[in-house]
């Protein structure tokens, strides 16, 4: 089959829109994971997407062998207001200025690590035993839209 300048036109422009829309809807995704722990276990790992919130529960509870094994427990559809209101909401937090980690100093307790992949932005944030105002907004987002919440609060 022999293709004419037009066809092979139209076929590179079909490519590099796809192209195109591919990077644009890469640009605009969101993935982000919380993974809350204590005492060296994984308790809980929530995942926040531009579509969804997956809660997943760790369901090994023998102490004894501290092996990961997370099972879904909860999945919440996000309404196209509420992507506006997460998008909104990650705009309003200046992820390059936060640190990498947060620490109270306390020894045990809960920890969270917070993985975000937003457009071309890409952080891990380590908090332990501390709050951080903005990270806590986030929690507080995902908190109010699902059952299953992150225990993420003020230490006094």
């Amino acid at each position: 089959m022999k293709l004419n300048r037009f066809s092979i036109l139209v076929i590179l422009s079909a490519i590099l829109m796809i192209s195109l829309a591919v990077q644009a809807s890469e640009e605009n995704s969101i993935y982000i994971s919380i993974t809350q722990n204590s005492f060296g276990r994984v308790h809980g790992v929530w995942v926040i997407s531009d579509k969804e919130i997956i809660v997943n529960q760790n369901s090994n509870h023998d102490f004894r062998r501290p092996k990961t094994v997370l099972k879904v427990i909860e999945k919440k559809i996000l309404s196209s207001t509420e992507q506006d209101q997460l998008n909104t909401l990650l705009k309003s937090i200046p992820f390059k200025q936060l640190k990498r980690g947060y620490y109270s100093g306390m020894k045990d307790g809960v920890q969270h690590t917070f993985a975000i992949k937003w457009g071309n932005l890409s952080r891990t944030i380590q908090v332990s035993n501390y709050y951080q105002k903005d990270l806590g907004s986030l929690v507080r987002f995902v908190n109010s839209r699902i059952r299953n919440k992150i225990y993420y609060k003020e230490i006094d």
